[in-house]
């Protein structure tokens, strides 16, 4: 996701992987942007999903085109049409202008 991100903006974006313990310490911290029932949630979702229970969520079906009768956008696609609000949202999450 960082490297299409990246591709899309000329900017570089990295990714972090965090576990659901790591979620929930964010989630918690003062002045989080999470909503605290939506983090409760997500924490669930995420433990849930890292000690099996939900393991099915990792999996990836092509249902777009059955569902919506066209065919998916692709996140590069979307962060190609996006890369300005992308842009200007990852200069305020690091202070910096855009």
């Amino acid at each position: 996701m960082a490297e299409t991100l990246t591709a899309a903006t000329g900017r570089k974006f990295t990714g972090v992987a965090r576990n659901a313990e790591g979620f929930q310490n964010h989630a918690a911290q003062p002045g989080s942007s999470f909503e605290p029932a939506y983090a409760k949630g997500g924490f669930e979702l995420f433990g849930q999903v890292e000690d099996g229970r939900m393991a099915y969520i990792g999996s990836v079906i092509d249902d777009t085109k059955k569902l919506l009768g066209r065919e998916p956008l692709l996140l590069r696609d979307w962060a190609k049409v996006h890369a300005n609000e992308l842009l200007e949202a990852a200069g305020r999450e690091s202070g910096v202008a855009s």
